[in-house]
Protein backbone atom coordinates (compact mmCIF):
# COMPACT_ATOMS: atom_id res chain seq x y z
CA UNK A 1 0.00 0.00 0.00
CA UNK A 2 1.09 3.59 -0.62
CA UNK A 3 -0.12 7.18 -0.33
CA UNK A 4 -0.46 8.83 -3.76
CA UNK A 5 -1.05 12.46 -2.81
CA UNK A 6 -4.83 12.36 -3.21
CA UNK A 7 -5.58 8.86 -1.98
CA UNK A 8 -4.40 5.48 -0.74
CA UNK A 9 -3.54 2.73 -3.21
CA UNK A 10 -3.52 -0.93 -2.14
CA UNK A 11 -2.63 -3.86 -4.40
CA UNK A 12 -2.85 -7.64 -4.24
CA UNK A 13 -4.40 -9.81 -6.93
CA UNK A 14 -5.07 -8.16 -10.29
CA UNK A 15 -8.75 -8.12 -9.33
CA UNK A 16 -7.93 -6.82 -5.86
CA UNK A 17 -6.44 -3.40 -6.56
CA UNK A 18 -8.08 -0.74 -4.42
CA UNK A 19 -8.02 2.99 -3.77
CA UNK A 20 -9.43 5.25 -1.06
CA UNK A 21 -9.38 8.97 -0.38
CA UNK A 22 -9.70 8.57 3.38
CA UNK A 23 -8.48 5.05 4.18
CA UNK A 24 -11.98 4.04 5.30
CA UNK A 25 -14.14 3.73 2.15
CA UNK A 26 -12.47 1.75 -0.66
CA UNK A 27 -13.22 1.28 -4.38
CA UNK A 28 -11.94 -1.69 -6.38
CA UNK A 29 -10.00 -0.99 -9.57
CA UNK A 30 -9.26 -3.67 -12.17
CA UNK A 31 -5.64 -3.90 -13.31
CA UNK A 32 -5.20 -4.88 -16.99
CA UNK A 33 -4.12 -8.41 -17.89
CA UNK A 34 -3.45 -10.54 -20.98
CA UNK A 35 -4.74 -13.64 -19.21
CA UNK A 36 -7.60 -15.60 -20.74
CA UNK A 37 -8.14 -17.69 -17.61
CA UNK A 38 -9.49 -16.80 -14.19
CA UNK A 39 -6.00 -17.15 -12.71
CA UNK A 40 -4.51 -13.78 -13.53
CA UNK A 41 -1.57 -13.13 -11.24
CA UNK A 42 -0.58 -10.86 -8.38
CA UNK A 43 0.81 -7.43 -7.66
CA UNK A 44 3.31 -7.76 -4.83
CA UNK A 45 4.34 -4.16 -4.16
CA UNK A 46 3.36 -0.60 -5.03
CA UNK A 47 5.07 2.79 -4.65
CA UNK A 48 3.53 6.18 -5.36
CA UNK A 49 4.54 9.83 -5.70
CA UNK A 50 2.65 12.84 -4.40
CA UNK A 51 1.82 13.68 -8.01
CA UNK A 52 -0.33 10.55 -8.24
CA UNK A 53 2.11 8.49 -10.30
CA UNK A 54 2.28 4.90 -9.04
CA UNK A 55 4.17 1.79 -10.09
CA UNK A 56 3.29 -1.74 -8.98
CA UNK A 57 5.28 -4.91 -9.68
CA UNK A 58 4.35 -8.59 -9.69
CA UNK A 59 3.44 -11.25 -12.21
CA UNK A 60 0.75 -11.90 -14.80
CA UNK A 61 -0.33 -14.72 -17.09
CA UNK A 62 0.25 -14.29 -20.85
CA UNK A 63 -2.82 -15.37 -22.82
CA UNK A 64 -3.79 -18.97 -22.12
CA UNK A 65 -0.39 -19.81 -20.62
CA UNK A 66 -0.17 -21.17 -17.09
CA UNK A 67 3.35 -19.78 -16.59
CA UNK A 68 3.42 -16.41 -14.79
CA UNK A 69 5.55 -13.65 -16.35
CA UNK A 70 7.17 -10.75 -14.41
CA UNK A 71 5.23 -7.56 -14.94
CA UNK A 72 4.93 -3.89 -13.93
CA UNK A 73 1.84 -1.69 -13.88
CA UNK A 74 1.83 2.12 -13.97
CA UNK A 75 -0.83 4.64 -12.99
CA UNK A 76 -0.72 8.42 -13.49
CA UNK A 77 -3.95 9.18 -11.60
CA UNK A 78 -3.39 7.79 -8.09
CA UNK A 79 -4.50 4.26 -8.93
CA UNK A 80 -7.74 5.02 -10.79
CA UNK A 81 -6.46 3.31 -13.95
CA UNK A 82 -3.37 1.28 -14.87
CA UNK A 83 -1.24 0.34 -17.86
CA UNK A 84 0.64 -2.96 -18.11
CA UNK A 85 4.36 -3.29 -18.94
CA UNK A 86 6.46 -6.49 -19.24
CA UNK A 87 9.66 -6.76 -17.20
CA UNK A 88 12.90 -8.47 -18.25
CA UNK A 89 12.82 -12.26 -17.94
CA UNK A 90 13.95 -13.52 -14.55
CA UNK A 91 13.83 -16.52 -12.27
CA UNK A 92 11.18 -15.77 -9.67
CA UNK A 93 9.19 -12.55 -9.54
CA UNK A 94 9.70 -8.91 -8.55
CA UNK A 95 8.92 -8.38 -4.87
CA UNK A 96 9.38 -4.71 -4.08
CA UNK A 97 9.53 -1.31 -5.81
CA UNK A 98 10.68 2.18 -4.72
CA UNK A 99 11.22 5.57 -6.36
CA UNK A 100 14.47 7.44 -5.78
CA UNK A 101 15.52 10.72 -7.43
CA UNK A 102 13.59 10.28 -10.66
CA UNK A 103 14.16 6.53 -11.05
CA UNK A 104 12.03 3.51 -10.21
CA UNK A 105 13.86 0.51 -8.72
CA UNK A 106 12.62 -3.05 -8.14
CA UNK A 107 14.14 -6.34 -6.97
CA UNK A 108 13.50 -10.00 -7.70
CA UNK A 109 13.24 -12.71 -5.05
CA UNK A 110 15.37 -15.63 -6.22
CA UNK A 111 17.80 -17.25 -3.78
CA UNK A 112 20.90 -16.20 -5.75
CA UNK A 113 21.65 -13.50 -8.32
CA UNK A 114 18.23 -11.87 -7.94
CA UNK A 115 17.89 -9.01 -10.44
CA UNK A 116 17.83 -5.32 -9.60
CA UNK A 117 15.59 -3.54 -12.13
CA UNK A 118 15.65 0.15 -13.06
CA UNK A 119 13.29 2.42 -14.99
CA UNK A 120 13.08 6.19 -15.51
CA UNK A 121 9.44 6.12 -16.59
CA UNK A 122 7.91 3.02 -14.99
CA UNK A 123 7.22 1.46 -18.38
CA UNK A 124 10.60 0.44 -19.85
CA UNK A 125 12.83 -1.56 -17.52
CA UNK A 126 16.42 -2.81 -17.64
CA UNK A 127 18.51 -4.99 -15.34
CA UNK A 128 20.87 -2.63 -13.48
CA UNK A 129 22.64 -5.31 -11.43
CA UNK A 130 22.22 -8.65 -9.72
CA UNK A 131 22.13 -9.03 -5.95
CA UNK A 132 24.99 -11.13 -4.53
CA UNK A 133 24.48 -14.89 -4.52
CA UNK A 134 23.29 -16.39 -1.25
CA UNK A 135 26.31 -16.73 1.03
CA UNK A 136 26.98 -16.23 4.73
CA UNK A 137 23.40 -17.20 5.52
CA UNK A 138 21.89 -14.19 3.70
CA UNK A 139 19.37 -15.30 1.08
CA UNK A 140 15.96 -14.75 -0.52
CA UNK A 141 15.55 -10.96 -0.76
CA UNK A 142 12.02 -9.71 -0.19
CA UNK A 143 11.80 -5.92 0.32
CA UNK A 144 13.65 -2.82 -0.87
CA UNK A 145 13.85 0.60 0.81
CA UNK A 146 15.81 3.82 0.33
CA UNK A 147 17.08 5.25 3.62
CA UNK A 148 18.08 8.65 2.27
CA UNK A 149 21.68 7.60 1.81
CA UNK A 150 21.56 4.00 0.55
CA UNK A 151 19.37 1.14 -0.61
CA UNK A 152 18.68 -1.67 1.83
CA UNK A 153 17.24 -5.04 0.84
CA UNK A 154 15.90 -7.31 3.59
CA UNK A 155 16.54 -11.03 3.40
CA UNK A 156 16.83 -14.17 5.49
CA UNK A 157 19.89 -13.67 7.67
CA UNK A 158 20.47 -9.95 7.18
CA UNK A 159 20.50 -7.12 4.67
CA UNK A 160 22.00 -6.35 1.26
CA UNK A 161 23.12 -2.72 0.81
CA UNK A 162 24.02 -0.39 -2.05
CA UNK A 163 24.80 3.33 -2.31
CA UNK A 164 23.76 3.52 -5.97
CA UNK A 165 21.67 0.47 -6.94
CA UNK A 166 24.45 -1.12 -8.97
CA UNK A 167 27.08 -2.20 -6.41
CA UNK A 168 25.70 -4.42 -3.63
CA UNK A 169 27.21 -5.78 -0.40
CA UNK A 170 25.92 -8.46 1.95
CA UNK A 171 25.44 -7.45 5.60
CA UNK A 172 24.90 -10.61 7.68
CA UNK A 173 22.83 -9.87 10.80
CA UNK A 174 25.50 -9.82 13.51
CA UNK A 175 24.39 -9.77 17.15
CA UNK A 176 21.08 -11.60 16.90
CA UNK A 177 20.36 -14.80 18.79
CA UNK A 178 20.16 -18.19 17.08
CA UNK A 179 21.58 -19.29 13.78
CA UNK A 180 21.97 -16.56 11.19
CA UNK A 181 19.46 -18.21 8.86
CA UNK A 182 16.81 -18.33 11.61
CA UNK A 183 16.49 -14.54 11.52
CA UNK A 184 14.19 -13.74 8.61
CA UNK A 185 13.95 -9.99 7.97
CA UNK A 186 10.79 -8.89 6.15
CA UNK A 187 11.08 -5.12 6.44
CA UNK A 188 13.44 -2.33 7.48
CA UNK A 189 13.03 1.39 8.12
CA UNK A 190 15.47 4.03 9.32
CA UNK A 191 15.18 7.27 11.28
CA UNK A 192 18.11 9.72 11.25
CA UNK A 193 19.70 7.81 14.16
CA UNK A 194 18.56 4.16 14.09
CA UNK A 195 17.34 1.46 11.70
CA UNK A 196 14.69 -1.08 12.70
CA UNK A 197 14.45 -4.53 11.12
CA UNK A 198 11.35 -6.69 11.55
CA UNK A 199 10.35 -10.21 10.55
CA UNK A 200 10.31 -13.55 12.32
CA UNK A 201 12.52 -16.01 14.12
CA UNK A 202 11.99 -18.86 11.70
CA UNK A 203 13.28 -21.55 14.07
CA UNK A 204 11.35 -22.51 17.20
CA UNK A 205 13.93 -24.83 18.70
CA UNK A 206 11.91 -27.90 17.77
CA UNK A 207 9.16 -27.11 20.26
CA UNK A 208 6.49 -26.89 17.59
CA UNK A 209 5.14 -23.72 19.19
CA UNK A 210 5.76 -21.55 16.14
CA UNK A 211 8.10 -18.65 15.57
CA UNK A 212 8.50 -15.43 17.53
CA UNK A 213 8.30 -12.11 15.74
CA UNK A 214 11.67 -10.44 15.22
CA UNK A 215 12.20 -6.79 16.17
CA UNK A 216 15.76 -5.46 16.25
CA UNK A 217 17.52 -2.11 16.01
CA UNK A 218 20.84 -1.05 14.52
CA UNK A 219 22.79 2.20 14.83
CA UNK A 220 25.33 1.35 12.12
CA UNK A 221 23.15 0.80 9.07
CA UNK A 222 22.33 -2.83 9.71
CA UNK A 223 25.79 -4.21 10.36
CA UNK A 224 25.16 -5.08 14.01
CA UNK A 225 21.80 -5.57 15.69
CA UNK A 226 20.16 -5.62 19.11
CA UNK A 227 16.99 -7.64 19.66
CA UNK A 228 14.18 -6.19 21.76
CA UNK A 229 12.48 -8.63 24.08
CA UNK A 230 9.38 -6.48 24.60
CA UNK A 231 8.17 -7.72 21.21
CA UNK A 232 9.80 -11.15 20.98
CA UNK A 233 7.11 -12.77 23.12
CA UNK A 234 4.58 -12.35 20.30
CA UNK A 235 3.94 -15.35 18.07
CA UNK A 236 3.68 -14.74 14.35
CA UNK A 237 5.53 -12.63 11.81
CA UNK A 238 6.05 -8.94 11.18
CA UNK A 239 5.65 -8.00 7.53
CA UNK A 240 6.51 -4.30 7.29
CA UNK A 241 7.84 -1.35 9.30
CA UNK A 242 7.85 2.36 8.43
CA UNK A 243 9.26 5.54 9.96
CA UNK A 244 6.64 8.33 10.10
CA UNK A 245 9.04 11.09 11.11
CA UNK A 246 8.26 10.70 14.81
CA UNK A 247 7.85 6.95 15.37
CA UNK A 248 8.26 3.50 13.90
CA UNK A 249 5.12 1.50 13.12
CA UNK A 250 5.25 -2.25 12.36
CA UNK A 251 2.47 -4.60 11.29
CA UNK A 252 2.16 -8.36 10.85
CA UNK A 253 0.27 -11.54 11.58
CA UNK A 254 -0.56 -13.12 14.90
CA UNK A 255 -3.36 -13.70 17.38
CA UNK A 256 -4.49 -10.97 17.39
CA UNK A 257 -3.17 -9.04 14.37
CA UNK A 258 0.08 -7.33 15.31
CA UNK A 259 0.46 -3.56 15.36
CA UNK A 260 3.50 -2.15 17.15
CA UNK A 261 4.88 1.35 17.57
CA UNK A 262 8.05 2.86 18.97
CA UNK A 263 9.56 6.32 19.12
CA UNK A 264 13.16 5.07 19.41
CA UNK A 265 13.16 1.60 17.86
CA UNK A 266 13.95 0.00 21.23
CA UNK A 267 10.85 0.26 23.43
CA UNK A 268 7.70 -1.00 21.71
CA UNK A 269 3.99 -0.76 22.47
CA UNK A 270 1.45 -3.24 21.14
CA UNK A 271 -1.87 -2.08 19.68
CA UNK A 272 -3.38 -5.41 18.59
CA UNK A 273 -7.16 -5.66 18.69
CA UNK A 274 -8.65 -8.72 20.41
CA UNK A 275 -10.47 -10.98 17.99
CA UNK A 276 -8.82 -9.50 14.89
CA UNK A 277 -6.82 -12.57 13.82
CA UNK A 278 -5.68 -11.44 10.39
CA UNK A 279 -2.39 -10.91 8.60
CA UNK A 280 -1.56 -7.23 8.14
CA UNK A 281 0.74 -6.91 5.13
CA UNK A 282 1.42 -3.21 4.74
CA UNK A 283 1.16 0.15 6.48
CA UNK A 284 1.47 3.67 5.09
CA UNK A 285 1.32 7.24 6.44
CA UNK A 286 0.10 10.40 4.70
CA UNK A 287 1.27 12.89 7.32
CA UNK A 288 -1.85 12.72 9.47
CA UNK A 289 -3.28 9.20 9.28
CA UNK A 290 -1.85 5.68 9.39
CA UNK A 291 -3.58 2.97 7.38
CA UNK A 292 -2.75 -0.74 7.55
CA UNK A 293 -4.19 -3.37 5.20
CA UNK A 294 -4.09 -7.15 5.08
CA UNK A 295 -5.88 -10.43 4.58
CA UNK A 296 -9.65 -10.88 4.33
CA UNK A 297 -10.04 -7.25 3.28
CA UNK A 298 -8.90 -6.03 6.69
CA UNK A 299 -8.20 -2.30 7.11
CA UNK A 300 -7.00 -0.56 10.27
CA UNK A 301 -6.82 3.25 10.52
CA UNK A 302 -5.45 5.62 13.14
CA UNK A 303 -7.23 8.79 14.24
Amino acid sequence: MAWAGSGWVAVGGLENTWRSTDGVAWTRVMAPSNATSLFRGNLWSVACLGSGECVAVGHDIEGASTTPAPMAWRSTNAGLSWSRHPLPAMSGFPQSVVHVAGTWWAIGNTGGLAPVLRSTDGTTWTVAANLPAAVSGVSFPNSLVWTGSEFLVTANGGLIASPDGTTWTLRPASGLSGALSSNAFRGVACSPTVCVGVGRKSADGGTGTGADVLVASSTDGGRTWTEHTTAVGLRGSLEEVIWTGTRFVAVGSGTPAILLSSSDGRSWASHGVAGQNVTLRSVAFNGTRLVAVGSLGSVFTSD
